[in-house]
């Protein structure tokens, strides 16, 4: 799967993408924020990870610019089904950050989970210490459920507060018109 927007291609992690993904994600600052990131995150955990990219199954992309010089790695963003209900994640390496790339990278996933997929709504959440995250997720229009759950952080190893959201396929339509052809 692939999916084009303004000024990002996203696409699945492949082999030769492995050292410049450890390089990304690896970093303490964006590691800490992901639930599922072991730490440290080794060259081989990125390997395993861009193999798997190859199988075509599941939503696991990463964002490279697109800007008509060598592509830069900006970030990676997905979709999980977890207990009957799919999740949005998402990461932006700290040199892209602040330039709305999770935003831009989120409504194409959005996009794709409820025109393309037609999935009826969206789960999504933040550890209560990165409230940056939420932000982009209130831009995207998730509503906070009120709910603070512990959630397992796997690079911190501990259980982390988690504030959650939900967005729902009706309210997502009611603000952006079907943008992938039927």
């Amino acid at each position: 799967m692939f999916i084009v927007t303004q000024r990002l291609f996203l696409r699945p992690a492949w082999p030769e993408d492995a050292a410049v993904l450890h390089a990304a994600v690896g970093a303490w600052e964006i590691a800490r924020n992901l639930a599922r990131l072991p730490w440290p995150y080794r060259l081989a955990d990125a390997q395993h990870f861009c193999a798997a990219g190859l199988s075509g199954q599941g939503t696991d992309l990463l964002a490279w610019t697109r800007d008509g010089r060598t592509p830069d790695l900006v970030g990676g963003i997905g979709l999980r089904v977890a207990d009957g209900t799919t999740e949005l994640g998402y990461w932006i390496a700290a040199a892209h950050q602040r330039r709305g790339y999770a935003t831009e990278a989120g409504q194409a996933m959005l996009s794709l989970a409820f025109d393309g997929l037609r999935l009826p709504q969206i789960a999504a959440g933040h550890f209560a210490d990165n409230p940056a995250s939420g932000k982009v997720l209130r831009r995207l229009g998730f509503e906070p459920t009120g709910q603070v759950v512990d959630s397992f952080c796997a690079s911190q190893n501990r259980q982390l507060p988690t504030v959650e959201y939900r967005l729902a396929r009706g309210v997502w339509q009611g603000h952006h018109p079907a943008q992938l052809a039927a």
